[in-house]
């Protein structure tokens, strides 16, 4: 077998199709690191002292994108604003790429339409390069769109197609209160039916023994690190 030489793996990295400047970008796509990370003056510092000078870090600043934006709940009952970019350029990367998440104290239009207007800032996005807005159906997202299309006035509203199968579904099961009940009746038949109950309670007596072994393993072991810990808070 040939030995790749450091001379060798350099000639075949300068050969590659990317440029250094989209290889970047797809290192930070693929970390998910955000976009405008690129625009930090200390990342910049770092460039400009150790890279020749007419390299310059690729943005999104001068091409057109579309902007999809999504709020929702975490697990401490946050909400959480996200916010995706995608650049409408077929030669280049167009995978989506997560370039903000905030938390609102206030979910309403004006929150909404304040941080998308920053994160464009920030991004130095020219607003007439945004192109399409991306969100659900909710009556504060179409209130924000309506408020920022006098400055986005290139840009169109793209709803989210699972939000209109969503509420599509709900219209039907509010007027349709009689076959919504004969759904609900068949999966819960099927979900938690009879049959199911008995083979569960069949499998705990036929395996009775073996789940009080494993009981007892896991209560010895929980009091082992318990006595642990206690031992090293009392040296403490």
């Amino acid at each position: 077998m040939s030995k790749c030489t450091p001379q060798k793996r350099l000639a075949q990295f300068n050969n590659k199709e990317l440029s250094i400047k989209k290889q970047k970008l797809f290192c930070f796509g693929s970390a998910n690191i955000p976009l405008h990370k690129l625009h930090s003056k200390f990342f910049k510092n770092i460039f400009t002292n150790y890279l020749k000078p007419e390299y310059k870090i690729p943005g999104v600043r001068c091409c057109n994108v579309a902007l999809m934006c999504d709020e929702i709940l975490d697990s401490m009952n946050r909400s959480v604003f996200q916010k995706i970019l995608i650049k409408l350029d077929f030669n280049a990367d167009i995978r989506p790429k997560l370039v903000q998440t905030i938390f609102l104290e206030d979910v309403n239009y004006e929150t909404v339409t304040r941080s998308i207007i920053e994160c464009l800032i920030e991004m130095e996005i020219k607003f007439q390069n945004v192109m399409v807005f991306i969100s659900d159906n909710a009556s504060y997202m179409l209130k924000a769109f309506k408020s920022l299309k006098t400055i986005l006035f290139n840009c169109t509203h793209v709803a989210c197609f699972a939000h209109i199968i969503a509420l599509v579904g709900e219209t039907w099961r509010s007027n349709l209160s009689e076959v919504d009940l004969i759904f609900a009746n068949l999966k819960s038949i099927f979900a938690r039916g009879s049959n199911h109950k008995k083979r569960f309670i069949d499998f705990l007596k036929s395996n009775e023994e073996k789940i009080q072994r494993i009981i007892h393993h896991q209560l010895l072991l929980g009091g082992t690190h318990v006595s642990k810990q206690l031992a090293i808070v009392q040296k403490i």
